[in-house]
């Protein structure tokens, strides 16, 4: 079993701390040196996470750490918390009194060390003088204090060479007079280790208690004196002294350096070599103003003291009656600034005006050049192609007879026959020509056949010949008749007379019998309803696409339909068959749909009818339009064609007045009371009717001095009717 300590810096993790509890071995005692301020240390979640991986792996862990928030913490999930690495040495926690030490106040400063008491003597009545447990490097004092000029005197002799033990009072703490306050030092954080603090470990020897296993002293150790037990027994009051008992020690007459006495307690062992002799003591800060003598028993905290009465660095607040008055001031402030700024008005004036009457015939050209003209506005064209197929499967029925295959035959004349100067004959139907294949096909003369065979071994007259089989066996290849067999027994006629038959043409027309397929009434009419319902669904495609398209501008479409068009184009061109009956094969059918539409920008609309207003010779001269109170009425359109051009008629009313300033009317209004707007507003606009003033949020006796904040609109009446303009 092992003791260690491990330091906690402020910006440690409690997953790296509790992966070094993790790597301890079982049964060691784990001092947590914590740094005021670290964060893994300011929940109870995590110190409880670290406490809970302890107890698994059998450690026993305590927390040293200065700061009053982590020892806090600590001590609220059980576990034990000491105030420094000294505290941890001589077994002081922060929830008892530590000895030596008064109770914490409001003027805490480094407290007197522990000096040790007398060893019991050797054997024979000699002392031996017991090495420490560990040897402490100490820097002398500026200036350094003579051995033993501020221990009290002890009453018995001690052995030669025996450390003198120290007055004590109740806790063991020595009690030494005042000294003059000395040099103050930096003082060191208790985490760190002070540089004049060099601990080294010895073996413990008797009469000494070693309050920590060699080689266990942590680096982090306080600036100041190692804890030394004290005797048993402290000695008796000195005679003549300022006090008797340790309630009548003042808080502040406390030694400011309490060095002197320790030299003076270990002077026998610093001479026989056991402590080396100090190179550079200490310098401890300056005692704080004495506090009032000690009246309660030491255990007893002292009151905080009062608080400063000087007003050095304080900020002087004003009275109570200034601070009204500022917030008097500021609210009625507020109210001006909103009375002035907040408010707004709405001037309503109605003028008796006459409206301004043209009808235009407006033409729409998709060319650029043109609608730059007169009564032009640009038009396009936009379109939209889709395509849709589906199969057509004929069920209809009907039987096929069989039909014999018909062909031509010629005949040519040998030198050494009848024919060889030319001949001319009859041949009637039993006359007959046959095939060289196996099996032959015999053809027939078709009829009664005058040949005529020319000199020289010319072809004959064409001979049509029928073949005595039905079907498509009857469709021989060219050249395969040569044959003239005969029905009598005298054998091939056209050898007799040296001739050679021949068929310059294939045989055609023969038919098996059976059935074939084609297309019932039911099937067109089903074909029919089919192709009604693809265009239906293709011309809504279109429709939905070309709303899109087209977005805000305007379709020009005439009552005849022009303007948009909408074509469907079926594949292949002879479906469906016109009549039943008709032979086919399933066959795949593809609509596809053509549309197209004429738009126009209504914007480029007003805008023409808009300079006709201004060219029209009943707007008087120096009078202006009322912006935005353009109607246009009835417009409809005369024509449109398939290349983007149209023409609209329609009629447009709009109202004219005298040209008025309404920025320099609503620099006149401001500020000025309302029942005063009336006649501002009539001088400056003609054939004025009524003026209302209408102010928001609450009416006010003036207007609003803000000329941005009047709204002024105009209400134009002609005859019942009227319209308005805002500025």
């Amino acid at each position: 079993m092992a003791k260690r300590l491990i330091h906690v810096g402020p910006e440690d993790d409690v997953a790296d701390l509790a992966g070094q509890l993790q790597a301890a071995h079982p049964g060691d005692e784990i001092a947590l040196t914590v740094a005021p301020g670290a964060q893994a240390f300011q929940t109870p979640l995590n110190l409880r996470l670290l406490r809970s991986v302890a107890m698994k792996r059998g450690l026993t862990t305590t927390i040293v750490s200065p700061d009053p928030r982590i020892q806090q913490v600590a001590q609220s999930v059980g576990l034990v918390v000491y105030s420094s690495v000294a505290a941890l040495e001589g077994g002081v926690p922060v929830d008892s009194p530590r000895p030596g030490f008064r109770p914490a106040g409001p003027a805490s400063r480094p407290q007197a060390p522990f000096l040790p008491g007398p060893p019991a003597p050797a054997p024979g009545g000699a002392s031996s003088v017991a090495a420490p447990p560990f040897e402490y490097v100490l820097r002398p004092l500026t200036p350094p204090a003579s051995a033993g000029a501020d221990l009290p005197v002890t009453p018995s002799a001690a052995a030669p060479g025996a450390v003198p033990a120290p007055r004590t009072g109740p806790w063991g703490a020595p009690i030494v007079p005042a000294r003059p306050p000395a040099t103050p030092e930096p003082v060191v954080p208790a985490w760190e280790a002070p540089v004049s603090f060099v601990p080294t470990p010895r073996a413990a020897d008797l009469g000494y208690i070693a309050s920590q296993p060699a080689g266990q002293i942590s680096p982090a150790s306080p600036p100041y004196a190692p804890f030394l037990p004290a005797s048993p027994a402290g000695p008796p009051p000195r005679p003549g002294g300022s006090w008797s008992s340790l309630s009548e020690i003042p808080d502040e007459e406390e030694p400011s350096s309490p060095w002197g006495a320790a030299r003076a307690a270990v002077a026998p062992a610093m001479a026989a070599g056991v402590i080396a002799t100090p190179a550079a003591p200490p310098s401890i800060p300056a005692p704080a103003t004495a506090s009032p003598p000690r009246t309660a028993p030491s255990s007893r905290r002292q009151p905080s003291p009062p608080p400063p009465t000087s007003t050095a660095g304080r900020i002087r607040l004003p009275s109570r009656r200034v601070i009204y008055g500022i917030v008097v001031g500021a609210l009625a402030l507020g109210i001006v600034l909103f009375l002035l700024l907040g408010t707004s008005a709405t001037v309503t004036i109605t003028v008796a005006e006459q409206p301004l009457t043209v009808t235009p015939t407006i033409q729409g050209t998709t060319s650029t050049a043109q609608a730059g003209q007169a009564n032009y506005i640009l038009s396009k064209q936009i379109t939209d192609t889709a395509s849709q197929t589906f199969q057509a499967t004929p069920t209809g029925s009907q039987p096929v007879p069989a039909v014999a295959a018909t062909a031509v035959v010629v005949l040519t004349a040998g030198a050494q026959g009848e024919c060889a100067n030319g001949c001319s004959f009859t041949l009637t139907s039993k006359y007959q020509f046959e095939t060289a294949t196996t099996p032959s096909i015999v053809f027939g003369v078709s009829g009664q056949t005058g040949v005529t065979i020319p000199a020289g071994g010319g072809t004959s007259s064409a001979i049509p010949v029928t073949a005595l089989t039905t079907g498509s066996i009857g469709n021989v290849p060219a050249g395969a008749i040569s044959l003239c067999p005969s029905t009598s027994a005298s054998g091939d006629w056209c050898t007799t007379l040296d001739l050679q038959a021949t068929n310059p043409a294939a045989a055609t027309g023969g038919v098996d019998g059976g059935a074939q397929t084609v297309a019932s009434a039911s099937d067109i009419a089903n074909w029919q309803e089919q192709l009604g319902q693809v265009e239906n669904q293709l011309g809504a495609k279109a429709a939905s696409y070309l709303t899109t398209k087209a977005g805000q501008e305007k379709v020009a479409i005439d009552p005849n339909g022009g303007g948009k068009s909408l074509t469907f184009v079926v594949s292949p061109s002879t479906f469906p068959p016109a009549n039943p009956s008709t032979v086919m094969t399933a066959t795949t059918v593809t609509v596809t749909m053509t549309a197209q539409e004429t738009l126009y920008n209504p914007a480029d609309l007003n805008a023409v009818v808009l300079k006709d207003l201004q060219a029209s010779s009943n707007l008087p001269a120096g009078d202006s339009l009322v912006p935005a109170q353009l109607q246009l009425n009835n417009v409809q359109i005369i024509q449109a064609g398939s290349d983007g051009s149209f023409a609209l008629s329609l009629s447009a009313v709009d109202y004219y007045h005298g040209k008025v300033d309404l920025t320099q009317l609503k620099s006149q209004l401001s500020g000025r009371s309302p029942g005063s707007v009336p006649g501002i507003v009539k001088q400056a606009i003609p054939n004025v009717h009524s003026v209302t003033v209408d102010e928001t949020p609450v009416q006010f006796l003036f207007m609003p001095f803000s000329g941005s904040s009047i709204h002024i609109v105009e209400t134009f009446v002609t005859g019942g009717s009227g319209s308005s303009a805002s500025g």
